[in-house]
């Protein structure tokens, strides 16, 4: 039984590895909320640039303005946390994002959302855990 469960939670991890693999390719850089966010994202393989929205100390409104200085036409993804807030906030910077000209690849967001929401995990640095759970 055991086996079985690690077996499941590897599977779960290689999962979400094919799927910063596939944003290294696809997207210009990803929002997170904070440095454990990041680090979590790194222990996954994604190695693209990441900006953390907590350093922002902007109101939501700023912090999307500077991001789409800069990232006008090209291809960001929002990956806050999967609690009420996380995806109020995450909606917001998507839709304001989109606003702007810059393209939001949500279709990660609602993958990766669907991967750990059935594990009871509700945030981004919770990928650690479950890292740490399939390899005992």
């Amino acid at each position: 039984m055991m086996k079985r469960k690690r077996r499941a939670e590897y599977e779960l991890m290689k999962r979400i590895e094919r799927i910063m693999e596939e944003l290294n390719f696809s997207v210009d850089a990803i929002i997170v909320e904070g440095p454990h966010d990041e680090k979590a994202l790194r222990r996954y393989g994604y190695n693209g640039l990441i900006i953390r929205f907590c350093n922002s100390r902007k109101p939501i409104y700023r912090f999307t303005e500077s991001i789409a200085e800069k990232f006008r036409g090209k291809r960001i993804a929002v990956l806050l946390d999967f609690d009420e807030e996380g995806e109020q906030i995450s909606k917001k910077l998507e839709n304001e994002l989109e606003e702007l000209g810059v393209k939001v690849f949500r279709h990660v967001r609602r993958a990766l959302r669907s991967i750990l929401i059935r594990e009871n995990i509700i945030t981004i640095e919770g990928l650690t855990a479950l890292r740490r759970r399939a390899f005992g």
